[in-house]
């Protein structure tokens, strides 16, 4: 699987945001490599390896190598054994605190963040559980992590009442290291996508200060804006000019990190907005990249919101001097931003209905299945699922 760099961030108040500690090619990192054990439901397993073994297109990088101290590879790996320590024990405000010690020292760590995420998962913090989990799945490749974060995720799911979700994501975690205990939880389900077909979650507005305003209101938020160019710029962000034809961002609050995209269609009357969030864009250095893509058919119109969120890659030195994205087992020198699997959320809005009336979801760290219209039937397609639905 490739992986894409954006640009490249080099001295140590960056390079500190890495997935991995730094020091020579010839030395070991600090944290052990992951085991082979399927993904558990706890956060007892062994601390990652800070590489990645995806090759990056070509770039132009930096010439400064500033290796990241071994101080940070071993503050990370005390605050990942306590924290550990600390959930076994039942703790969980002490485990937090120490995975957030981790995270002080490599900030961004999706081992660190999903491991914190299992520590306020069970002390019953869900939603601030789900953001952790959230924000791990966009800095990792390691496809083990990967399912232990989903399977993770999958028990958010069901704590907040949404068993189909639930079930899509013990089957992504069966799919990337299958297990007993996510195959069990996932039961006959094996599409990789969540597939919805219930009307509703849009609104019509007559321009982007009703759209602001229409979506804080169903998402319960408190940022508020005071005029339509306010609410235009926001709405615009966080998202590149050529693709705001269909897509804005949301910010939940005043100090957002963690922003909501919706989809949207122009119609006469204004705007028909989705209200119900299609992903998530997190303000970390990296960012990441938004598509929009529409398909028109019998009335419908499909909106395909693809988003491809920031993640951190380590950057190692080769034998001839240059700069590359790390094999397996090879010690960064630095990191570079990227971009990690692009997750896709499809909206199907009814014009005439002035309703969204189907939502599908999944992410490219598997299998993903195909997603068209013809004439009035949605047709989701592999990766385990065979839909057809009448709309």
């Amino acid at each position: 699987m490739s992986i894409r760099l954006r640009g490249w961030f080099v001295g140590l108040g960056l390079v500190a945001m890495g997935v991995g500690a730094a020091c020579k090619k010839d030395e070991p990192p600090a944290p052990a490599p992951a085991p082979s054990a399927p993904p558990s439901p706890t956060a007892s397993v062994a601390p990652a390896s800070a590489t990645s073994s995806a090759k990056a297109a070509p770039a132009k990088p930096s010439r400064d190598k500033t290796p990241i101290p071994k101080s940070v590879g071993q503050a990370y790996a005390a605050g990942l054994k306590k924290g550990r320590a600390e959930t076994l024990a039942k703790r969980y405000d002490a485990a937090i605190a120490a995975f957030d010690e981790a995270l002080k020292a490599l900030p961004g760590d999706a081992r660190a963040l999903s491991e914190r995420g299992y520590a306020k998962l069970v002390a019953g913090k869900t939603e601030e559980a789900r953001k952790d989990f959230t924000e791990a799945l966009a800095a990792t490749k390691e496809p083990k992590l990967l399912a232990q974060i989903h399977y993770n995720l999958g028990l958010v799911a069901e704590k907040l009442g949404k068993a189909d979700d639930a079930k899509v994501s013990f089957a992504r975690s069966n799919a990337l290291a299958p297990s007993k205990a996510a195959a069990t939880k996932a039961g006959a389900s094996v599409c990789a996508a969540l597939v919805s077909f219930v009307p509703g979650g849009a609104k019509v507005v007559k321009d982007y200060k009703g759209m602001f305003d229409a979506i804080a209101v169903a998402s319960k938020a408190t940022s508020k804006v005071a005029s339509e160019s306010a609410a235009k710029e926001v709405l615009a962000s966080r998202i590149d000019e050529k693709e705001r034809a269909n897509v804005v961002s949301f910010p939940p609050d005043d100090d957002a990190t963690e922003w909501q995209l919706h989809p949207y269609l122009k119609t006469p009357e204004g705007f028909l907005v989705a209200t119900d969030a299609a992903s998530s864009y997190y303000d970390m250095p990296c960012g990441g990249e938004v598509h929009a893509k529409v398909q028109e058919s019998s009335g419908l119109t499909l909106v395909r919101v693809e988003h491809g969120p920031g993640m951190r890659i380590p950057v190692c030195e080769t034998d001839a001097g240059e700069l590359e994205a790390c094999g397996d087992g090879a010690m960064p020198v630095t990191s570079a931003c990227g971009t990690s699997d692009v997750e896709t959320t499809i909206v199907v809005f009814d014009l005439a209905k002035k309703s969204a009336v189907a939502r599908v979801s999944f992410s490219a760290d598997n299998k993903v299945p195909t997603v068209t219209l013809e004439g009035r039937k949605l047709k989701v397609d592999g990766a385990g699922c065979s839909v057809v639905h009448d709309l």
